[in-house]
């Protein structure tokens, strides 16, 4: 299931990619859906 909705993210965590740009990766925080999210912030 991929989630195409505004959610919380649950466990988010920011990483500092090799090029200075941040990323925020965590899961979905929708009870019941377990899809992986990564999105590119700053």
């Amino acid at each position: 299931m991929r989630c195409k909705q505004s959610v919380v993210v649950s466990m988010g965590k920011i990483v500092i990619m090799d090029n200075g740009r941040k990323r925020l990766s965590g899961k979905c925080g929708i009870k019941g859906c377990d899809a992986k999210l990564s999105k590119i912030i700053a």
